[in-house]
């Protein structure tokens, strides 16, 4: 089962291949953080599949206590982490 060991191993080696300190993977490996899934909050509906970016931006917008927050996430049925977007209530 994927894991956030998974995302942060995907991470490290794309950054050591990139031989960059300063790419995007470095970064979220120096300043990220994991997120554990929650249930959408009542009252909002799932977004358009594969349109996580323009739903969760629509959602932050819509609900000004929902920040929205970019990354990685990977799930059982497709081991591979890919860029993702959510809203978090923090």
């Amino acid at each position: 089962m994927p894991t956030v060991e998974s995302i942060i191993t995907f991470l490290a080696k794309m950054a050591a291949a990139r031989n960059n300190a300063m790419s995007t993977k470095s970064w979220l490996l120096k300043h990220g953080r994991a997120w554990t899934p929650a249930p959408l909050p009542h009252g909002v509906e799932r977004g358009m599949k594969a349109r996580c970016f323009r739903n969760a931006a629509a959602l932050a917008i819509r609900r000004r206590n929902l920040i929205y927050v970019e990354g990685y996430a990977i799930e059982a049925r497709v081991p591979l982490p890919v860029l993702h977007a959510w809203c978090i209530d923090q």
